[in-house]
């Protein structure tokens, strides 16, 4: 009998084990250093770039609960760029050794090496059909590719200077740049010719981008640079934004396209209407710079992570402050997931918070001390109670046999 109290205080003991490092937020130990983040809505998957390895790490979930690590797709080369297939089922990277990389994300095998960059990609995105990719370069050119046979289609040359940022046009019939030599260029991509060549700024255009409808075209510089908003169909400058201190950091256009929302250097996002440049709204709350802004599904939330380790959530009507979401170090990129109702952010490792509460769910780590810690702790107890389930029909037989007398 005391044994067998013995097991049972040992399988209580595991329980609360269990209970206080399982399911405790701190008790996760993340390895790896992720640097940035895609969420792919067709498949409800998730891939996640580290910074540090050539590596990224793609993660399938049906529900905030459910979400478990799938494939890895690993490479001797350093990637500068990474893109997720409209489809999710190829990934496309571009690194440090002049090379696009496109591969399978089911199997992690690689399907081709696009060769013809004379220097490092920067920049790397997919055709809205999947069918077709375009890849940027130091060597001043941009490139697009055939998905399925990693052919070259056609080398858009006609920029001076590095080509940092490349988009497809939604409707996929025309693709942009942004060159460090202060121009952004709208190409055909039936003929790979230039369309407008878009002076931007002297200083370099660093960020490109196409408004929901196509209609029109917004460019970015850095470091003190302009945001200007030109118009498609005629490469008219439209509207230079004005208002702000210091090197925009990260401009979107709202999922209607009717507005911009952009982050820089002061610490504040400013959201500004494309029709009359007047600032509708100015989020006042980080105390450093914010690094990334994104829209939830239906455009009633943003959400914007900063250096000053946290997230923040805000209302896109009133500009009021719903949450904030402490972290451990700087929030490098964030994004809404499942439809919107759940948020993930990178400081570090991969985090899942409730987008309506802001409680926390979990990390997202493939290798954490607390799972390990759960499956031990089940072990324990597992083992715990079997014994003692052992221990005590044994000691029940031995107290109800019949004694044979002498």
């Amino acid at each position: 009998m005391r044994k067998l109290i013995i097991f049972t205080v040992w399988c209580v003991v595991s329980l609360v084990g269990i209970i206080l490092v399982g399911f405790a937020p701190h008790s996760w130990q993340c390895e790896g250093d992720i640097l940035m983040g895609f969420y792919n809505s067709k498949t409800s998957s998730i891939l996640l770039k580290h910074n540090r390895e050539p590596s990224v790490e793609i993660w399938t979930s049906s529900s905030e609960e459910s979400g478990h690590y799938f494939r890895s797709v690993d490479s001797n080369d350093a990637w500068f760029s990474v893109a997720y297939a409209p489809d999710g089922k190829t990934v496309l990277t571009g690194g440090y050794d002049n090379n696009v990389k496109l591969w399978d994300s089911q199997s992690g095998v690689l399907l081709h090496t696009l060769q013809g960059h004379a220097n490092r990609v920067n920049d790397v995105a997919y055709a809205p059909d999947g069918t077709t990719v375009l890849t940027g370069s130091d060597d001043s050119t941009a490139k697009l590719w055939d998905v399925q046979s990693g052919l070259l289609l056609h080398t858009l040359q006609g920029h001076t200077g590095v080509v940092w940022s490349v988009a497809y046009a939604p409707d996929g019939k025309t693709v942009l740049t942004g060159s460090g030599d202060g121009t952004a260029k709208l190409w055909g991509v039936q003929s790979g010719l230039p369309l407008h060549t878009l002076q931007g700024d002297n200083r370099g255009v660093y960020k490109v981008a196409y408004a929901p409808d196509g209609k029109t075209i917004l460019t970015g510089g850095s470091g003190g640079g302009t945001v200007n908003l030109w118009d498609t169909q005629s490469g008219t400058l439209l509207l230079t934004l004005k208002g702000y201190i210091g090197a925009p950091k990260s401009a979107v256009y709202t999922p209607d396209g009717k507005a911009i929302l952009m982050s820089t250097d002061d610490a504040t996002v400013k959201l500004w209407d494309i029709q009359s440049g007047a600032l509708l709204h100015t989020l006042q709350g980080h105390t450093d710079s914010v690094l990334s802004v994104a829209y939830a599904p239906d455009g009633k939330t943003v959400l914007t992570s900063s250096h000053d380790h946290t997230l923040k959530l805000w209302d896109t009507q009133s500009g009021v402050l719903l949450h904030t979401l402490g972290h451990a170090d700087a929030v490098l990129d964030a994004f809404y997931v499942l439809d919107g109702n759940t948020v993930l952010t990178i400081s570090g490792y991969p985090i899942l918070w409730n987008a309506q509460s802001g409680d926390f769910i979990r990390p997202l780590c493939p290798l954490a001390l607390g799972r390990i810690w759960v499956t031990v702790g089940w072990g324990i107890c597992l083992v715990s109670a079997i014994i003692a389930v052992l221990w005590f029909f044994r000691g029940s037989r031995r107290a109800t046999s019949p004694r044979l007398k002498a």
